[in-house]
């Protein structure tokens, strides 16, 4: 079937998409500072540094003051000074706390260390306008490197990663990621060769525990910061993981299964399986999440098997919530079906529409709150107030339908299942929506019109004319005598009178009698007319042409047996007879 769409949604998309460009570049230019005063004047620095970060040795203080008070305790406000220090993102979670501890056992291997001696200041930093500054193995300053290597003597193989601390100008030094990835290799090469921590570790994790349990070769490095035995690990947990999934889909299948009964309602297995699935998912996901945190990973490995789980979770979620959708507003749909009025039948699909809608703007914020790009957003979104002009020329017509919906469902001048006219579209109202109204034509096609548009226009709902009204003008020829005529009409009066035509004829309108009439009503150009008007009682199109085909019939069969001929335009000419001429024709040649 051919789909219509209406003109003015093609010139609103056009509009919209490049008042969006706009929008962007306005934005963009939103976030650059404008110096503002007179050009000799100094303008303020753009960012302040954090103090605890304005220097490698400001950054390792507060790492090693803040990770001593935080440890052990749930004090947040230490431990945002911690994860400060540390280029780990925040959809890392606890993970966090794992890599700042890990880190600080490392740091005990090597030894009790004093800030002022292996790091330097803010004025050295300026100084040798350093950027990057590696706090092991290859550290610069003198008391370090004499404290290395006391603790790491002859070591049998080279450290499989460093320290480092990076200056990022916006906020400040902090131990950078590849800092982060190489804390694990790290920690592992120092038990290696023997380096053991000077302090007594308040405790164990449970990652340390299963690698003082595995073989030498399975503690080696091999992808992404990760050893051996955290990748078969990893194997194992994904596997699991699944193995949950389905055991979840039979469980849940059965209880579904079990619900069916009290409810007296059959499903088959693979329907009960399919709506089981989406619970599953969230079984596994949140057990292959739960599980990582025994594995003792932290940086880029970490937040890739993260993000992984935590989008597995949000499909589980998000597929759960529009299969609840579906489910309740299905059994509402049914209801509706007992009900009168076809308002509700227009709230349904509305509801379902909105819930699904909220659905999805939920997924895609989790999902971006889960890859860290809400940073880059928001600023954008800042930057809206600015824009506020073009956003409301781009959006009228989009609000302007969107009102325009409002106002069909409160006002109600159609509702689902009516015939209407509009703008010479006629057809049965299907569906009301968010933007627009969906019309099928009698041809079959989908006509889709703005809500704006029909709030503002004549609209014909020919869905609820309480009758039909009937006008017939039969054209009798000119050779039909009076009293055929009377009788014409008689016939038609008692057609009409017959009880099986009468039921279906109103003989009330609006309150005043509408009996049917039927009379002779003008000698026309090429036919005598006898007019008949009558109102059919029903609402209904296709019982109302079965009914004006039984009457048509009837008064062919009548006016048959009265030798009654129907006319249709004709013209006559006359030709004088041989030697007459015509009027004004006897002036000589």
């Amino acid at each position: 079937m051919e789909y219509i769409m209406c003109s003015p949604l093609r010139r609103s998309l056009l509009r919209v998409a490049i008042l969006l460009f706009t929008l962007w570049t306005v934005c963009l230019q939103a976030q650059t500072t404008v110096p503002s005063g007179d050009s000799d004047k100094e303008s303020a620095p753009e960012n302040e540094v954090d103090p605890d970060l304005i220097s490698p040795q400001a950054t390792f203080t507060t790492f090693l003051k803040a990770v001593e008070a935080a440890e052990g305790s749930d004090d947040e406000q230490q431990w945002e000074k911690v994860f400060k220090t540390l280029e780990i993102p925040k959809s890392a979670g606890d993970a966090r706390r794992d890599a700042a501890l890990r880190l600080k056992q490392v740091l005990n291997r090597l030894g009790e260390m004093d800030p002022a001696i292996i790091t330097p200041d803010s004025e050295e930093t300026a100084e040798e306008r350093l950027e990057r500054f590696e706090l092991f193995p290859d550290n610069p300053k003198e008391g370090a490197k004499l404290q290395f290597d006391i603790k790491v003597r002859n070591p049998k193989s080279p450290p499989p990663g460093a320290l480092i601390l990076a200056n990022d100008p916006e906020l400040g030094w902090r131990f950078n990621a590849e800092s982060i990835e190489a804390i694990n290799p790290l920690f592992g090469w120092l038990e290696e060769i023997g380096v053991f921590s000077f302090d007594d570790e308040k405790e164990t994790p449970l990652a340390d525990i299963i690698r003082s349990r595995v073989p030498h070769w399975a503690k080696r490095g091999f992808f992404l910061g990760m050893e051996v035995w955290q990748w078969v690990l990893i194997t194992l947990i994904v596997i699991l993981s699944v193995a949950i999934y389905w055991l979840g889909t039979v469980i849940f299948a059965a209880l579904i299964k079990l619900g069916s009964k009290r409810f007296r309602k059959v499903h088959a297995l693979e329907e009960r399986r399919r709506a089981a699935r989406p619970f599953s998912l969230i079984l596994g996901a949140v057990s292959f999440i739960l599980m990582l945190k025994w594995m003792g990973i932290i940086g880029s490995a970490l937040a890739v098997l993260l993000l992984a789980g935590r989008l597995v979770l949000t499909v589980g979620i998000t597929w759960t919530a529009w299969a609840t959708v579906n489910f309740l507003t299905g059994v509402w749909d049914r209801y509706t079906t007992t009900t009168a009025t076809t308002f509700d039948d227009m709230l349904v699909p509305l509801v379902r529409k909105t819930l699904k809608l909220i659905i999805i703007i939920w997924a895609i914020i989790y999902v971006a709150a889960s890859i860290d790009i809400l940073n880059f957003v928001t600023p954008i979104l800042a930057g809206f107030g600015l824009a506020g002009l073009a956003i409301s020329f781009a959006a009228q017509d989009l609000i302007k339908n969107l009102f325009g919906g409002v106002t069909i469902f409160l006002d109600g001048p159609f509702q689902v299942g009516e015939r209407i006219i509009f703008e010479g579209y006629d057809g049965v109202v299907e569906g009301i929506g968010f933007r627009s109204t969906r019309l099928r034509t009698k041809d079959g096609h989908l006509v889709s019109v703005p809500n704006g548009a029909i709030t503002n226009h004549c609209v014909e709902n020919i869905g609820r004319r309480p009758s039909i009204r009937r006008d017939i003008q039969l054209g009798i020829t000119y050779d039909t005598g009076p009293e055929q005529i009377r009788e014409a009409i008689r016939s038609i009066r008692s057609i009409l009178e017959d009880p099986e035509i009468a039921k279906e004829i109103h003989p009330q309108f609006e309150g005043d009698s509408n009996l049917p009439r039927v009379f002779f009503e003008e000698f026309a150009d090429s036919a005598l007319v006898i007019r008949v008007l009558y109102w059919y009682a029903s609402a209904d199109f296709w019982a109302y042409t079965e009914h004006s085909e039984e009457i048509n019939l009837r008064i062919m069969e009548k006016f048959a047996e009265l030798n009654i001929d129907f006319a249709f335009p004709t013209q006559t000419i006359h030709f004088p007879a041989a030697g007459n001429r015509f009027p004004g024709s006897d002036r000589s040649d």
